[in-house]
């Protein structure tokens, strides 16, 4: 706590001062520097696909690539959104688990690369498939 060191009606002693009032919702930390968040998503999605596409050979990895890097909610948690490239089937509950099971070690690559105080959780989640382009019905010939 902090003090003031004024005096009223010449009585000795402190008096802590006044603080603001609190806003309901508020954390201290929210409003963070938003290029500094930007960078540290572009650096983790760099250190991802690079360990996705070159340290491990395994089958359902290879197709995989990183849409994207985004704050979830803030930057103690990324939210890392991937694809899979192909036409061909894969077992989606699968692949997530195989994802799942490799953070610890994807996060120590991250941790190796960036230079932050704690490295951040980071979660993954497949981006659906794009519906097919509809097209409008050809004109008919009457």
């Amino acid at each position: 706590m902090r003090f003031s060191n004024s005096r009223k009606n010449d009585e000795g002693g402190f008096e802590p001062l006044a603080r603001g009032a609190a806003t309901p919702g508020h954390r201290p930390h929210a409003h963070k520097n938003p290029r500094k968040i930007h960078q540290l998503c572009a650096q983790v999605r760099q250190v991802i696909d690079l360990c996705l596409a070159e340290r491990w050979d395994h089958p359902l990895l290879e197709r995989v690539s990183v849409v994207s890097v985004t704050p979830f909610p803030d930057a103690s948690r990324l939210l890392i959104l991937v694809s899979v490239e192909g036409d061909d089937p894969i077992d989606v509950q699968r692949l997530l688990a195989t994802l799942r099971d490799l953070r610890p070690v994807l996060r120590q690559e991250i941790s190796m690369e960036i230079n932050r105080k704690r490295t951040p959780e980071i979660v993954f989640d497949l981006i659906p498939d794009p519906p097919p382009p509809s097209f409008p019905p050809a004109p008919s010939e009457d």
